[in-house]
C-alpha cells in the first residue's frame, strides 16, 4: 500500500511505543524510536525485581492487531480472581467475573522483549537506544535527539511525532509548555521484592490490608511471586526507620513473615517508589503530533487498566490514521479519548481506596450492597465491565453513577 507519511518518530520504547511502531508502520516509510535506556536484551544490573503486569480485553485487542497476541499469551499466568487474606488469617476468594473470565499476568521484560522482537523484524522501523526525544520545534517539525552514550545530539526531521515516553515525558511537557500537566501524587510509597517460598494459589492475586499498610502478590511464570508492599509515607519510620516496630510485620502479615522471616528487612532495603495519576490539558500539537499512554494520562495501578488503556490508545489512533485523515482527525482522537481516560482514573483511585482500606466506611457499605444487586441480578460488576468488555469507561462510569444513586 502506498505510505500516508515518511517519517513517524516515536519517542519511549516502554510497551506502548514498540506496539505503536508495529501497527503504525504501514502508514509511514520510516519509523525512529527513541529509548533513553539500554537495550532490554542486553544484561543488565538492580533488575532482581519481578514487575508484573496485567492484560485484560482492551490490550489484547490491540495486541491482536498487531500480531503478537498469541506469543505474549505463551508468557502469561491467567489470574481468575483475588484472594483477600485478613487478620485472622481467613482468606475471602472474590472471582474477577461470574463466567469464569480471567485476566492474564506477565513480566513487563519478557512481554517487552516479545516486543521488540517482533518489532525488529520490519526493515522501516529501527531504535536508537540510550537516545531520547529532547528540545522539540512543533513548528519546524523537528526534535533534538540526545545520546547520552555517545555524549551527543542530532536534528531528527519528522512528519509525525508520538510521545509515549511515560510519566516523565518530554514531549508532554513541550506540548504543555511545562505547564498544564499535573501529576497527582498520592502519599503513598511503593515497594516491590521477588520471593521464592510464599506458599500461595498462583491463579489469583493476593492481597492483605491494615491501618497501615497493603501488601500484594502476584504469581511470576519463573516460578514464586512478586510481592509489593505500599503505605502512607508518614508510616514510614514507624515500619522501617529507627522507631520501627519490630512486631508490625509478625502482627500484621503472620503467614507471609513465617514463611519469608526476613521480609520486613527486605522491604526496607527495597528501592521506593511513588504513586500517582498524571493529567495533560494539551495532547496534541495540529495534526502533527500526540501523546498517548503514561505520557498523557498515567493511572494508579490498582484496576490493572493502566497498560490495557495505553494499548486502547494505539487501537484507536491506527483508527484515526485509517479513516483517510481529515484536517482534524487527531483532535478527533484525542476529543473522543480523554473522557474514558478521565473516567479510568477516576475508577482507578476508588478501587486503589477500596484495595488499601482507605475507602470511607459510608462508601464501603454502598459498593457492597451495590455489588450484591449486581450479583443477585447476574449483571457485570464495573471491574468485570473494565476488565472483559471493550465499553467505554466513560460510559460504565455512568452506569455505575447511576445505579449508585438508585440504591443509595
Amino acid at each position: 500500500m502506498t505510505k500516508t507519511y515518511k517519517h513517524l518518530v516515536i519517542a519511549g520504547s516502554g510497551m506502548v511505543g514498540p506496539v505503536a511502531a508495529i501497527v503504525l508502520q504501514k502508514y509511514f516509510d520510516q519509523i525512529t524510536v527513541f529509548e533513553k535506556r539500554a537495550d532490554p536484551f542486553e544484561k543488565k544490573e538492580n533488575e532482581a525485581r519481578s514487575l508484573q503486569v496485567i492484560l485484560s480485553a482492551r490490550g489484547w485487542r490491540t495486541l491482536e492487531l498487531a500480531g503478537v497476541a498469541s506469543k505474549i499469551r505463551n508468557i502469561t499466568i491467567p489470574l481468575v480472581g483475588r484472594q483477600f487474606h485478613n487478620s485472622e488469617e481467613e482468606i475471602i476468594t472474590e472471582k474477577y467475573s461470574a463466567k469464569g473470565e480471567h485476566i492474564a499476568c506477565v513480566s513487563r521484560q519478557e512481554m517487552h522483549q516479545v516486543l521488540i522482537h517482533q518489532l525488529t523484524k520490519h526493515d522501516n522501523i529501527r531504535i536508537q537506544y540510550r537516545s531520547e526525544v529532547g528540545r522539540i520545534n512543533f513548528k519546524k517539525k523537528t526534535i533534538v535527539a540526545y545520546d547520552s552514550q555517545n555524549q551527543s545530539e542530532a536534528i531528527v526531521n519528522y512528519d509525525f511525532l508520538l510521545g509515549a515516553d511515560g510519566v516523565s515525558s518530554n514531549v508532554a511537557l513541550a506540548l504543555n509548555h511545562m505547564q498544564g500537566r499535573e501529576f497527582k501524587t498520592e502519599d503513598i510509597v511503593y515497594k516491590e521484592i521477588h520471593s521464592d517460598v510464599l506458599n500461595l494459589d498462583c491463579n489469583v492475586f493476593h492481597y492483605w490490608n491494615n491501618a497501615y499498610a497493603m501488601m500484594g502478590a502476584f504469581p511470576v511464570r519463573s516460578g514464586g511471586f512478586s510481592l509489593f508492599m505500599v503505605y502512607n509515607k508518614k508510616h514510614d519510620s514507624h515500619l522501617f526507620g529507627v522507631n520501627r516496630n519490630s512486631s508490625f510485620f509478625t502482627d500484621h502479615f503472620p503467614r507471609v513473615v513465617r514463611w519469608e522471616p526476613e521480609l520486613q528487612q527486605q522491604f526496607h532495603h527495597a528501592e521506593p517508589g511513588i504513586l500517582g495519576a498524571i493529567t495533560c490539558n494539551k495532547w496534541n500539537y495540529q495534526d502533527e503530533a500526540v501523546i498517548i499512554g503514561d505520557a498523557a494520562h498515567a493511572v494508579l495501578p490498582f484496576m490493572g487498566q493502566g497498560l490495557n488503556t495505553g494499548l486502547e490508545d494505539v487501537y484507536f489512533l491506527d483508527q484515526a490514521f485509517a479513516s483517510k485523515p481529515s484536517r482534524s482527525f487527531i483532535e478527533e482522537f484525542v476529543s473522543s479519548r480523554k473522557p474514558n481516560t478521565e473516567a479510568i482514573q477516576e475508577i482507578s483511585r476508588s478501587h486503589f481506596l477500596y484495595l488499601t482500606n482507605q475507602m470511607a466506611k459510608g462508601e464501603l457499605e454502598q459498593k457492597a450492597k451495590l455489588e450484591n444487586y449486581l450479583c443477585e441480578h447476574q449483571l457485570p460488576t464495573m471491574y468485570e465491565l473494565c476488565a472483559f468488555s471493550l465499553e467505554s469507561f466513560s460510559d460504565i462510569l455512568k452506569r455505575d453513577k447511576t445505579l449508585q444513586d438508585q440504591h443509595r
